[in-house]
């Protein structure tokens, strides 16, 4: 079948930033963009009906995933003014 895949665990994506989407997701040079960093999976939470049956709402996957040491943080500072999206640190 021409359509066989294979996973294939990756350690680094080098210079590139991975966007993580339930509509899409997208790779990009993080040094072509000021303020994106390298190696790193960016990802948001798009799940409404989590935040509807939440106390506080969702929002709590949102964040930036480092290749590098493995740790996740927030990506947006101040205040979310989205019912969908509130920041990562709004717990």
């Amino acid at each position: 079948n021409k359509n066989e895949y294979e996973w294939v665990n990756v350690d680094s994506l080098g210079d590139q930033a991975l966007f993580v989407g339930g509509n899409s997701s997208v790779s990009l040079s993080a040094s072509s963009f000021n303020g994106c960093k390298a190696n790193c999976i960016y990802f948001t939470d798009d799940n409404f009906a989590f935040f509807l049956s939440t106390l506080n709402g969702g929002g709590y996957d949102m964040g930036v995933f480092s290749m590098e040491d493995g740790n996740i943080k927030q990506h947006y500072r101040g205040e979310s003014l989205s019912y969908f999206a509130p920041p990562v640190w709004y717990i």
